[in-house]
C-alpha cells in the first residue's frame, strides 16, 4: 500500500510554488485518478491538494470563520453556496475523483478529435480552488487548453486564478457573472462545459438553471460534465418493533424518475431566467402502492452520471444522500403524487401533498 506523504512537514502551499507546486499536486492528481488507490488514500490526496491551495489562498475549508467566507448568495435560479462550502467540496473524495476523471476524459477526447486546436473548457461555479480542473493542470501540459473560469464571486475567481497561477500555469480568463443568464461570445467555443452546482434531488442551487442557460450556446458535439443527473423513488418497509416480519419485498423501486440530460434541457426555454419568469416543468407522477406512509417511507435518490461509467450514486457523498419522506412530511397523500421541477424560485422537486412543498 503507498502511503500519501505528509504536506504538512514543512511542505504547505504557501511554501512550495511554481514547478515545485504543480509536480506535488499533480502526483496527488495521479492518485486519486488511479481506480487501484484505496479510498482512504484517495481522502488523504485530496486532503493534500486542499492544504496547498489554502496556503496560497488563506482559505481552509475546515476552519475559516470570515464572514465573507460563510455568506451564501441568492439568485433569482435558487443559491450560489458560500467560498468556505465551495472550497469543502475537494474534502468530498469521492465526488472529486469522479468528476476529475471525467474532466480528464473529455479533454483527452476532444483533443483525440482536434489534435492541431486547444481544447475550450469552461469551468460554471468554479469555487476558490477550481477543484474539477487545477488538480488535473500539471498532468495535462501536453494538452494545450483555453480555460474560463465564471463564479458569481469575484473573491472565488480572484483566488482559483491565485492557485493556477502559483503552479506556474497561465491566468484563466476569469468572469463574474450569474452562470443562469451568461452569455459566452459567439466566435469562442466550448468544448467542454464543467458544472457542479447542485445539492441532492436538485434542490436549492442552480444546475438545472445554467444547464439551461448553456446547453444551447453549446455544439452538438460539446461535452457536458456531468451528462444527467437522475432522480429515482423507492418505498421502503418501516419496521415499527423488533418482531416484525418484514413483508415481500420490503424494499421496491418505483418506476419513476425524473431524467435530467441535454434532451431534457432543450425542452425548456433558455430566456426564462433572462425575463425573471417562474420555470417550472411538470414530471410525471409518483406512483404509490400503499395506503399510506405510516407503514412506509418514501425515497427519492439522486444518481449522477458524470460521463460514461463515471458515476456518483447512494451514499457516495452529500450529493447522493437519499430524501426520506414520511406520513408526517404529508398534509394529504393519494395513490398518485402529482410533482413538478420548480428551475426558478423555490428551487427543487415538488410534490403533492408535502407540506414544505419541495423536497
Amino acid at each position: 500500500m503507498k502511503t500519501v506523504p505528509r504536506e504538512s512537514d514543512g511542505l504547505s502551499g504557501a511554501a512550495l510554488s511554481g514547478a515545485a507546486l504543480a509536480a506535488a499536486v499533480g502526483e496527488h492528481a495521479r492518485a486519486i485518478l488511479d481506480p487501484a488507490t484505496m479510498l482512504g488514500d484517495v481522502f488523504q490526496h485530496c486532503v493534500a491538494i486542499h492544504d496547498h491551495y489554502a496556503g496560497i489562498t488563506g482559505l481552509h475549508a475546515r476552519d475559516a470563520q470570515q464572514p465573507e467566507y460563510m455568506q451564501e448568495t441568492r439568485l433569482a435560479c435558487g443559491r450560489a453556496i458560500s467560498l468556505k462550502h465551495a472550497a469543502h467540496c475537494l474534502l468530498e473524495f469521492r465526488r472529486t475523483a469522479v468528476y476529475l476523471r471525467a474532466v480528464r476524459d473529455a479533454v483527452h477526447a476532444i483533443h483525440a478529435r482536434r489534435p492541431q486546436e486547444p481544447v475550450a473548457l469552461v469551468y460554471v461555479g468554479c469555487g476558490p480552488y477550481a477543484t474539477l480542473i487545477s488538480p488535473l493542470l500539471p498532468l495535462l501540459r501536453e494538452i494545450p487548453l483555453q480555460l474560463t473560469l465564471i463564479d458569481i464571486h469575484q473573491t472565488a475567481l480572484d483566488m482559483a486564478g491565485a492557485v493556477i497561477e502559483a503552479m506556474g500555469f497561465a491566468k484563466p480568463e476569469l468572469v463574474r457573472a450569474d452562470a443562469a443568464t451568461y452569455r459566452h461570445p459567439t466566435d469562442r467555443r466550448m468544448d467542454v462545459v464543467v458544472t457542479e452546482t447542485m445539492r441532492r434531488a436538485l434542490e436549492g442551487e442552480t444546475q438545472v438553471a445554467i444547464l439551461t442557460n448553456f446547453v444551447g450556446q453549446m455544439a452538438a458535439d460539446a461535452v457536458l460534465i456531468p451528462e444527467s443527473v437522475t432522480l429515482e423513488a423507492s418505498l421502503e418497509w418501516l419496521r415499527h418493533h423488533e418482531h416484525e416480519t418484514p413483508p415481500e419485498p420490503s424494499h421496491q423501486r418505483l418506476p419513476w424518475r425524473l431524467h435530467v440530460d441535454r434532451a431534457f434541457i432543450a425542452a425548456i426555454d433558455p430566456t426564462a431566467c433572462d425575463n425573471g419568469a417562474e420555470i417550472t416543468v411538470q414530471c410525471d407522477p409518483i406512483p404509490l402502492p400503499v395506503p399510506s406512509l405510516v407503514r412506509h417511507r418514501l425515497m427519492i435518490h439522486t444518481r449522477i452520471t458524470a460521463l460514461g461509467d463515471h458515476l456518483l450514486e447512494d451514499g457516495n457523498c452529500s450529493l447522493n444522500e437519499v430524501v426520506y419522506l414520511t406520513q408526517r412530511h404529508f398534509d394529504t397523500l393519494s395513490d398518485s403524487l402529482a410533482c413538478t421541477y420548480h428551475v426558478t424560485g423555490k428551487t427543487g422537486l415538488h410534490i403533492q401533498g408535502l407540506k414544505r412543498g419541495r423536497v
